[in-house]
């Protein structure tokens, strides 16, 4: 996008969508070799996020599929998992046609950027400061920025343990609440993906 001006336009107005809603992330991650189970994966993640931060109950979830999301068995594996209770599904989704998958659409690729950094696949750095409101400019690594911006939105626990009138470490447990890691994955996949999702830094950062 670094040379097209209207795609960078259209990618931070739909960044603004998503800051502005407040809306909150959660993130499921399978090998490569796995995606044709990326349908189930996604179900067993959904029902880890509902019930880890006790999202039963009320009106139904409207759950939405990407068209390019295969299930061997959708509808089955629904009713396994106790989701046709809470959710209601639409699968085979548009995304050209439904925004909230492109809002999606754009956190996914926002995280996978993260995670492919920790795991020293890419390795990019950006200019930052005086629009962030730092004297100098000068460059850090692009997932510290990626964090910056979407560490907030991460399910996470609605209550914080403070000591001594401080939040030890000011650090707080998202991977229990917002991650969803396959049994298939690779320890340093998994391992990968718990350093850099497990924990969120409540602190300032920029």
């Amino acid at each position: 996008m670094d040379k097209d001006p209207q795609r960078q336009l259209l990618r931070d107005k739909i960044k603004e969508l998503l800051w502005s809603a407040w809306a909150k992330v959660g993130l499921v991650v399978i090998p490569l070799q796995e995606r044709s189970h990326l349908g189930e994966e996604a179900l067993r993640g959904l029902e880890k996020i509902i019930r880890v931060n006790d999202l039963r109950g009320g009106k139904a979830h409207q759950v939405f599929f990407d068209e390019g999301i295969s299930f061997k068995d959708g509808s089955l594996f629904v009713k396994e998992l106790k989701l046709n209770d809470c959710c209601e599904f639409h699968f085979k989704q548009n995304s050209r046609l439904l925004g909230g998958l492109q809002i999606a659409d754009m956190v996914a690729h926002t995280m996978s950027v993260m995670l492919l950094e920790t795991l020293g696949i890419v390795n990019k750095e950006v200019r930052i400061g005086r629009d962030e409101g730092y004297r100098n400019d000068f460059d850090v690594n692009l997932s510290f920025v990626l964090w910056a911006s979407i560490r907030h939105h991460l399910f996470t626990m609605d209550r914080i343990a403070v000591v001594d009138d401080q939040i030890p470490g000011f650090m707080v447990d998202t991977g229990s609440y917002a991650v969803y890691i396959a049994e298939s994955c690779s320890s340093s996949l998994r391992d990968a993906v718990e350093k850099r999702f497990g924990e969120c830094y409540l602190g300032c950062i920029h």
